[in-house]
This record gives C-alpha cells, sequence and structure tokens, in this order.
C-alpha cells in the first residue's frame, strides 16, 4: 500500500534519520529538506515534484517509478540506489558526490535533465532516455550509456573514461567542450553529433581583448581565454597573443595565424589543415607532430623535443557540425 499521508510527511524534516523507512508514495511536493538520511529507504513511486533536497544521503535508497519532475538534488549521495523508471523531466542532480545505480538498466523518462557537478562512477544508464540533458562539468569513468537516448545533450566540460556509448542515439549531442569524446564514441557519432561550434565576431573580440588584458596584467584582471571546441576556420587571427590559451578540440582549418603567440597554448585535438603558423611562436605549446604536418610552419618556432612523444589521435573534422 502506498504511504501518502500527511503524517509520515511531515516526520521528514531536516536533520532526520529516515534510513530504511518504507516512505512508498509519499507526497513530498514544494518540501525542502536538508542533511537528512533516506539510505535504504522504500520511496517507490514517491511523489518529490518542485521538491530541494540538500546535503542529504540517498545510499540504497529505491526510487523506482518516483516522480521527481523539477526536482534539485543538490550534494546528494546516490550510490547503490535505483532510480528505475522515474520521471525525472527537469530535475537537477548538481555537484552531487557519488549517482550509482545498481540495476541493469536504469529507465530515466523524460528529458531536460541536468547532471551539473555529479559524480557518475560506475552508473549504468542504459536505455535511459536523456533527451537534451545537461551533463556539465560531470565526471564520468566507467558509466554504461548503451542504446541511452542523448539526442541534444550536452556534455560541456565532462571527464570522460571508459565509458560505453555503444547504440546511444547521438544526434545533435554536443561534445564541443569535451575533448575527450572523440576517442570513445562509436564511429558514427563523428557524423551525427557536434564537436565544434561557432563563435560570433563580436564574442570573439570580447574574449581576446579580456585574453589581453589577463596577460598585461598577468592575470589580476581580464580572463585567460578558451576556445575549446569553436569553429575558428578560415579567420583571419594574425599576430595576436595567445599565450596559454585552451584550444582543445577547436577547428583551426585554413586559419591564418601568423605571427601570433602561443606559448603554452593547448592544442590536443584541434583540427590544423592548412593553418598558417608562418613566423608564430609555439614553443611550449601541447599539440601532436602529426597534426602539424598538416599545418603550414614558414619559420615558425616550436620545441623539436615535445615533437617527439606519441602523437594523439587526430580527430575526424565533423563537416556537418
Amino acid at each position: 500500500m502506498s504511504v501518502r499521508s500527511n503524517g509520515v510527511a511531515s516526520t521528514i524534516a531536516d536533520g532526520h534519520d529516515m534510513s530504511g523507512r518504507f516512505l512508498d508514495g509519499v507526497n513530498l511536493v514544494d518540501r525542502v529538506i536538508t542533511r537528512t538520511n533516506f539510505d535504504g529507504a522504500s520511496m517507490r513511486r514517491a511523489i518529490l515534484t518542485r521538491a530541494e533536497f540538500r546535503d542529504c544521503s540517498f545510499v540504497g535508497a529505491s526510487l523506482d517509478a518516483a516522480i521527481l519532475q523539477r526536482t534539485v538534488f543538490e550534494n546528494c549521495d546516490f550510490s547503490k540506489a535505483s532510480v528505475t523508471n522515474a520521471n525525472v523531466q527537469e530535475a537537477v542532480f548538481r555537484a552531487t558526490s557519488v549517482l550509482g545505480y545498481n540495476k541493469k538498466e536504469t529507465t530515466l523518462k523524460q528529458s531536460h535533465t541536468s547532471f551539473d557537478g555529479a559524480v557518475l562512477d560506475g552508473s549504468n544508464f542504459s536505455r535511459a532516455r536523456l533527451i537534451a540533458a545537461k551533463l556539465h562539468n560531470v565526471k564520468a569513468s566507467n558509466v554504461d550509456f548503451s542504446n541511452c537516448d542523448l539526442r541534444n545533450s550536452s556534455f560541456d566540460g565532462t571527464a570522460l573514461e571508459d565509458v560505453n556509448f555503444a547504440g546511444a542515439r547521438l544526434h545533435d549531442a554536443n561534445f564541443a567542450k569535451c575533448p575527450d569524446a572523440r576517442n570513445l564514441l562509436p564511429a558514427y557519432a563523428q557524423m551525427v553529433a557536434t564537436f565544434v561550434q561557432p563563435i560570433s565576431a563580436a564574442k570573439l573580440q570580447a574574449v581576446l581583448s579580456a585574453h589581453q588584458r589577463w596577460l598585461e596584467t598577468e592575470g589580476k584582471e581580464g580572463e585567460r581565454l578558451t576556445l575549446q571546441g569553436y569553429d575558428l576556420s578560415r579567420q583571419n587571427l594574425d599576430g595576436y597573443d595567445f599565450s596559454g590559451t585552451d584550444f582543445r578540440g577547436a577547428r583551426l582549418d585554413r586559419t591564418s595565424m601568423k605571427r601570433v603567440k602561443l606559448v603554452v597554448a593547448d592544442l590536443r585535438n584541434a583540427s590544423m589543415l592548412h593553418t598558417n603558423f608562418t613566423g608564430s611562436d609555439l614553443r611550449g605549446a601541447l599539440l601532436s607532430d602529426q597534426a602539424l604536418k598538416r599545418a603550414v610552419l614558414l619559420e615558425a618556432l616550436f620545441d623539436a623535443e615535445a615533437l617527439a612523444e606519441p602523437a594523439a589521435a587526430e580527430p575526424t573534422v565533423n563537416d556537418a557540425a
């Protein structure tokens, strides 16, 4: 029998120990609950719409078929929890310590789920429906996304390691700011996912100006330039100081970068087909010998010993992005 009485819900308060309790069907709509222990609790079919849980623990808890629409979980622990067939439309898992699922398949319904800052290590999202999900600044090691629907999802700043995307639906999934993705995704993903994104002339000029201030003030003002995952192909960037800039995964094909400074810049996995580095300073830059073979390097300065290291796998340019 489902528990929906106000009496049971009223026993759930800040700092209480609800571990192991039978809370199936409990209604916590719009509640704000902090520092409460739900370890091992049965919360099947619980109604948690628009509720906020902060610094709570759900270790080994069952939230199967729970309604988590617009629910916010901040700094919560879900290790070994079960969230099968839950409705997580527009739910937010922010800075979640561990979000782990112990079932073979975790079916999350609906879309627009945010996993901002979560740790998904060891989680199983097989066959989950995560359309337009935001997996930003997520740590994902040994995660199963097989046959998962990830269309229009974004992986900004996410660290992927030993992740299974076999059979996943990845149309328009955005990996532009996830430089490790190319080496982990199946071959078909190279054609349907997004690996670079456009940048407007106004935004480019603004970030370049901020970077110049950052250089001139030794980091006290402005902001270090990050162009990770941006499409800068065919642009004229002659003469700029890009020292310390993050170009990981960027597209620099046929870009003119004559007489620029790229000292200790990060160009790993950047596409540099016919990039013109004539007279440029690339000393200390992180890049691959294989990528440079396609660039123009007349009178350029770079560290020869750095190119003796094993070359990183060069990305396949996604012309559809």
